[in-house]
Order: structure tokens, then sequence, then C-alpha cells
């Protein structure tokens, strides 16, 4: 499943019974709020999480996705803080592994090769946009992240 955050509130919300009327104020509010109090049973918990853009996730977020985290799952959290548009403080995760690079990659096709190496996709993920880029660039190693 691929979703923002407050799409995937929206749909819980749906499947709950209880559809948020987005022609009434305060639909965001409401969408967060769902996900505050939701849980999935042991056996519908995900694998594998993948979290982008997370300069733009508030401080009780990060939760809410990782209690749908089997224990054994793996979490990735991928965020710019070059884009950080909402001037949101940065989340703290101190018994994570973090890698940092002080390059600006608008180009995801780093990150996709990662994510491919890392959880072994089939098919794996591919940027079609770079696809041409990287074939003619000697400087690009798909494989190395």
């Amino acid at each position: 499943m691929v979703t923002g955050y407050h799409q995937f509130g929206d749909r819980i919300a749906k499947l709950l019974g209880t559809p948020i009327d987005h022609l009434k104020p305060g639909p965001f509010t409401q969408m967060e709020a769902t996900l505050d109090s939701f849980h999935l049973s042991d056996g519908k918990l995900f694998d594998d999480l993948i979290v982008d853009e997370g300069q733009d996730f508030k401080p009780t977020w990060p939760a809410n996705l990782l209690r749908l985290l089997r224990p054994s799952g793996k979490a990735w959290w991928l965020e710019d803080p070059l884009q950080n548009v909402y001037s949101r403080e940065r989340i703290p995760f101190d018994s994570w592994v973090s890698i940092r690079s002080e390059a600006n990659f608008r180009s995801p096709i780093r990150v996709l090769s990662g994510i491919n190496e890392l959880l072994v996709l089939v098919p794996p993920i591919v940027s079609a946009i770079h696809a041409n880029w990287a074939a003619h660039n000697p400087l690009s190693n798909p494989r190395k992240v």
C-alpha cells in the first residue's frame, strides 16, 4: 500500500464505518484522530514500513504508524530537511541507525536502489524518469547507495 498520512486516516475511517465528511470543518484533525486510536490485530501487521517526506510529520504520527509494524518488521524513515516547508522540528529516533548525506539529491534513483537492494523487491522499483540519465552517466552506479 502506498498512501499519504491523511489519506491513510481517511481510508481507515471509511473501513471502520465512520467516513470523514470533508465538507465539515476539521477533516484533517479527524483523520489524525482516527490514526491516533487505530490498532491492527497481530495477523494484519505490516512487515515493512517506508516513510518518505518524514520532515513533514508531526511528532505523534510516527508512533501511530510504527505500532502497525510487526515486532520483527523493518521501518525506513526518509526525510529531506531542505524541504521542511512546515518548519517542523526534526523527529528524533535515538535508537535507530542513521545514514546522512550532505548532498541534496532531487533524484530518487539512489534511494530507490537502496530500497530495492535492502528489501529485495521483485520486480524492483524503477525510476523511469531517470533511467536514461543513469545509463549515460559514468558517475552513476544504481547498485551502490
